[in-house]
């Protein structure tokens, strides 16, 4: 069985044909510009530049995705495509046929729109740095631009960074207080401090995305906005809009659907979690030997979500837990759940981990990373990595980019988890809310999780720090 899929880009057909050993083959007007492999929901290997004067890659990364996403789409079928083996030409398709044509063997679509079928982000935001700038390109949906007029013509503007000095150390330093204290009101103070944050924040933006924001704002309800940032460290989703002492908005995370993602992954995760199991791994480290203390709130988290959800367990050893991430088992999953001690990796996020027990077994976010991880290739897996600390140990603040990033690169379909570790009562709480929403109603994963913060944000601060790695638009079939 083979899959044939093409994209128009500026005046020339990309076609991508794959094999039943998933061998990938490009064309570009008929002349094979590359070849690669497709693992069910990336192209891998495959890294010629394909877009002319694309010296970053951008264009040619999301060419990539966009072909990707067609390729998903497009039917299995048998048969056999030609080739000349004189001129390694994979023949194009005839001339006269139309793309678009329901009847067509072909399945496209256009390069930067989006999928029939599927709906866009209210707003996208991309955030780049550019030497000593950091870059915004914001883009509105269609038909919010179409209903609030006076949106600003231009999409783009650049910030000095110096503007913001420091800003990633200062945020980091900051949201490390968030759940902190262990004060009468906490919840409230934190509530503070994410605003104090959000505000500053906001001030650092340009005034592109300002008067962008307060346009789409009056439409009335909550807004979907995707994050594109090739930073991990600063959290945007902060940002309290503030016009004047008269006018301010909760942090967006408190009042919008919210997701990020890095332009490396941007496209790759899909909008639709497949059905499948609820797998958990939960160690329960035990009472008095040995570095880690018990989580009994995680055990009551744990106990709840394979009541309610039929979840699995993933026994907490090290040769257990990469067998499955392996997918050696050939099963569909749907998520996996880590609720457990983790360890930031001092040095390096690729050195982030997980411990398993307490017998030393642990798993690093770098070794995500290796081929023989199939289980985001096959299912598309959602993760979510609910990383606790007991009434005895400090928070250790975990950095966003060395898990989000691993998994996102094998194929995982979406990544949940908190910028720093929480105490486990707030873990538990949120995953259960979470959990509820996502997957016993009909709304997006970013949805869910702003319902379940405002559920739960009057009581544990512990919830505005967890952010969604993914498609601000996706959600379990």
């Amino acid at each position: 069985m083979s899959r044939v899929a093409q994209v128009r880009l500026g005046g020339c057909l990309f076609e991508a044909i794959v094999d039943s050993r998933r061998k990938l083959t490009i064309t570009k007007n008929g002349e094979l510009v590359a070849r690669g492999k497709w693992k069910g929901a990336r192209i891998v290997d495959c890294s010629a530049v394909l877009v002319a004067d694309d010296a970053d890659g951008a264009a040619t990364a999301e060419l990539y995705s966009a072909l990707d996403s067609a390729l998903e789409r497009a039917p299995a079928r048998s048969g056999k495509r030609t080739r000349s083996s004189a001129t390694s030409k994979i023949e194009p398709a005839e001339k006269n046929a139309r793309i678009d044509d329901d009847s067509s063997d072909f399945d496209a679509i256009d390069f930067g729109g989006p999928r029939p079928d599927q709906e866009e982000p209210d707003l996208k935001v991309t955030i780049r740095h550019r030497s000593d700038d950091l870059e915004w390109t914001v883009e509105e949906n269609g038909i919010l631009r179409e209903a609030c007029k006076g949106l600003p013509a231009t999409t783009t503007a650049s910030v000095r960074t110096e503007n913001c000095p420091k800003i990633e150390r200062w945020s980091h330093s900051l949201v490390s207080e968030v759940g902190a204290s262990a004060v009468e009101e906490a919840a409230t103070r934190d509530l503070q401090l994410v605003e104090s944050i959000g505000e500053k924040l906001y001030e650092a933006t340009p005034q592109l995305f300002k008067d962008v924001y307060w346009k789409l704002a009056k439409s009335g309800g909550p807004l979907t906005i995707q994050l594109v940032c090739d930073e991990p460290f600063v959290p945007w989703e902060f940002i309290r809009p503030v016009m004047s002492p008269y006018l301010r908005h909760p942090p967006l995370i408190l009042n919008h659907a919210i997701a990020r993602i890095s332009p490396k992954y941007n496209g790759f995760p899909r909008r639709r979690i497949p059905a499948g199991d609820i797998c958990i791994v939960a160690p329960k480290y035990g009472k008095r030997n040995g570095p880690y203390r018990g989580l009994p709130r995680a055990q009551q988290e744990v106990a709840q979500i394979v009541k309610s959800f039929s979840a699995r367990h993933i026994p907490p050893t090290r040769r257990d837990v990469v067998r499955f991430l392996e997918n050696n088992t050939k099963a569909d999953v749907r998520v996996v759940h880590f609720a457990g001690h983790g360890d930031f990796g001092h040095g390096s996020s690729d050195a982030a981990k997980i411990f398993l027990n307490n017998r030393g077994d642990s798993l690093m976010a770098l070794e995500i990373g290796r081929d023989e991880i199939r289980l985001g290739f096959d299912c598309r897996t959602f993760v979510m990595l609910n990383s606790c600390y007991g009434a005895t140990q400090t928070s250790v603040p975990i950095s966003p980019g060395g898990w989000p990033g691993a998994f996102l690169r094998q194929g995982f379909g979406g990544f949940l988890g908190p910028l720093k570790s929480v105490g486990d009562e707030a873990a538990m709480r949120f995953a259960t809310a979470f959990y509820s929403e996502s997957l016993g109603g009909n709304v997006t994963i970013a949805m869910a999780l702003l319902n379940a913060r405002r559920a739960l944000a009057g009581k544990f601060g512990d919830v505005l720090i967890y952010l969604f790695h993914g498609d601000v638009m996706s959600r379990f079939e």
